[in-house]
């Protein structure tokens, strides 16, 4: 899934809404920063490019950001992982506090 496919199946902004738990949809990573920074996306607005989700640098943390200023960083190389199958926030937490 990628982010135009967020966008055609509905996970907008504020999708989750007050979910708990929500479902995370999209791995970015940029594979030559060091340390290796991953975005993954619950929610997407298509119009700004604002996107909520975990972000992992040099913590994880659960937040907003925006992807097209991500894909535009000068010399960064972003690359979207195409396997990763949709997981929830407590999913990504507990596979990530185990690694």
């Amino acid at each position: 899934m990628d982010l135009k496919d967020c966008k055609k199946m509905g996970y907008h902004m504020h999708y989750e809404g007050e979910s708990a738990d929500p479902m995370l949809f999209v791995k970015i990573e940029a594979v030559n920063a060091l340390p290796k920074w991953t975005w993954w996306v619950s929610e997407y607005d298509e119009k700004t490019g604002d996107c909520y989700g975990i972000a992992k640098g040099l913590e994880l943390e659960a937040g907003y950001f925006n992807i097209r200023e991500i894909f535009q960083t000068p010399g960064l190389i972003v690359l979207q992982d195409k396997n990763y199958a949709p997981e929830t926030f407590s999913q990504l937490l507990n596979r990530e506090k185990n690694n």
